[in-house]
């Protein structure tokens, strides 16, 4: 089931970002991450991946402005799939990078291989990508 991702629209009400002395706060205001969120995650139309997610009944996938990320994310800084799960969960330049302000998310290995066969499952199908 697609579900789009307006999360890291919602400021937190506790987050440790906002605990950051002020010059720490521009030095991440001017980081990779922060210009990363703001000219790339932000900037991806969920909606196109729409078609690649069942209508009926099922979890709610992972959002997709966070997969492509962390495809984009992965090839830029030369990741395997367990080092990206590892930076998912425990390093603040990646979770900035896609616009969250606190670790506790999860993400299963499958997610990664699942999103990127349904990509190319579709692209085949379809010679379209979405």
């Amino acid at each position: 089931m697609f579900r789009k991702n307006n999360e890291h629209e919602q400021e937190q009400l506790f987050s440790p970002v906002k605990e950051l002395p002020p010059g720490v706060m521009r030095k991440l205001e001017n980081h990779w991450s922060s210009h990363f969120y703001e000219h790339v995650f932000t900037q991806i139309d969920e909606e196109k991946f729409e078609v690649l997610y069942h209508d009926g009944y099922s979890r709610p996938n992972k959002p997709v402005n966070e997969l492509v990320s962390l495809e984009i994310i992965k090839h830029l800084l030369g990741l395997s799939d367990q080092q990206l799960e590892d930076a998912y969960l425990f390093d603040f330049q990646v979770r900035n990078a896609l616009g969250k302000e606190t670790l506790g998310d999860n993400i299963c290995p499958k997610t990664f291989t699942n999103f990127r066969r349904r990509l190319i499952e579709y692209e085949e199908a379809t010679g379209l990508s979405p």
